[in-house]
């Protein structure tokens, strides 16, 4: 059997976002004739180390890539298709830790006193509100479009929400500059988004255009993206000073 057409059944069904399928693409490339009885831990280290030399893809990508076939290796020595795992003992692609891209206090201050586009729409004020509020909470994207006022406390200034992504609530201490952030002088229903404008978009991919052509005009060369924004520490939003709830 090969190992090509074992992996590709057992992708079947599954969404895309499963890495089987970006490492069925690389098997292809790279060994597309393995048979299972070419498998072994020899193999899976070679494997390993053409994807890094070859593909062009971080240590991160491919460890991640790799990992799929070490879980179909297990599935199959439990299915009786293969009699040892030739992924035991093999040792992982070795990823170094790398410090997260993050803005610097100077890079926020910019970006609040730079005007984002699609002012007469009121998008852009939206995204730009939604984003500075996404560093100084370090919130998901996800999370900033679920949240409803319910999940604000105004008294112990705290955000407490389940998470979309983890199922796991957390509770974020958020300083009164945070909060003017959201203060638009109007008392909501518990029910109702903190950010309705954002909680109404069909997906984020169009408000990337808008972080893009914000963050240039702001002088920026680094991304200014969602993800971005939770690995800034929210310090830095609130060392910029009161003009941080001031969303142009």
């Amino acid at each position: 059997m090969l190992l090509l057409d074992y992996l590709q059944e057992s992708a079947r069904g599954k969404s895309k976002k499963y890495s089987i399928h970006k490492v069925i693409e690389w098997i292809k490339k790279l060994a597309p004739n393995t048979r299972f009885s070419d498998l072994s831990p020899r193999w899976l280290e070679n494997f390993q180390n053409t994807l890094v030399s070859t593909s062009g893809l971080s240590l991160q990508t491919c460890e991640h890539y790799c990992n799929a076939p070490r879980h179909q290796f297990k599935l199959a020595v439990r299915d009786n298709v293969l009699f040892e795992d030739p992924g035991a003992g093999v040792p992982h692609i070795k990823v170094l830790e790398q410090r997260r891209p993050h803005l610097e206090t100077w890079e926020i201050e910019q970006l609040m006193k730079t005007p984002i586009k699609g002012q007469k729409s009121g998008i852009g004020p939206a995204i730009k509100q939604a984003r500075l509020f996404a560093v100084a909470t370090g919130l998901r994207i996800s999370d900033i479009r679920t949240l409803r006022w319910e999940h604000i406390d105004l008294k112990t200034k705290q955000v407490s929400k389940t998470q979309e992504k983890t199922g796991r609530l957390v509770i974020i201490p958020i300083k009164d500059e945070a909060l003017k952030l959201i203060d638009d002088g109007i008392e909501h229903e518990r029910a109702d988004f903190v950010f309705p404008r954002i909680a109404e978009l069909k997906t984020i991919e169009n408000t990337n255009t808008y972080l893009r052509e914000w963050g240039k005009a702001a002088g920026l060369t680094k991304p200014i993206g969602w993800h971005i924004a939770r690995h800034t520490d929210a310090t830095q939003l609130l060392e910029a000073g009161a003009d941080i709830y001031t969303v142009k």
